[in-house]
């Protein structure tokens, strides 16, 4: 697939608290870790609540897979639950299901394709 691929995440517990964090990577989809992290700057933990992913360039032929990770830790909870791009499509969103969606001040939110 070519073009420019990226994921992010919003916090929407509270606006004060909000964050969106944005990795990408160019060219063909491949399965690799994606350009970029965020880290918790804020005084206080944040939780992940959607993680919406979107492409530059349809995917053709089957989904692109994100996974979103805190302190190298999925926040979902099975391979099948993480947010997808349908093939065709240009955008998908899914709702962590992992216990552990909270990023602790300090921590570090990446994403890679899988």
């Amino acid at each position: 697939m070519a073009g420019r691929q990226s994921s992010s995440f919003v916090n929407d517990v509270a606006k004060a608290d909000g964050i969106t964090f944005i990795a990408r990577k160019d060219g063909a989809a491949t399965v690799a870790a994606l350009a970029g992290h965020y880290r918790n700057g804020a005084n206080v933990a944040l939780v992940v609540r959607k993680v919406v992913v979107s492409a530059g360039t349809a995917p053709a032929g089957s989904a692109l897979t994100v996974d979103v990770k805190i302190d190298g830790t999925s926040v979902f909870a099975a391979a099948g639950d993480r947010a997808k791009i349908a093939a065709g499509a240009t955008s998908g969103s899914a709702v962590p299901t992992a216990a552990a969606k909270s990023v602790a001040p300090g921590g570090v939110v990446t994403a890679e394709i899988t």
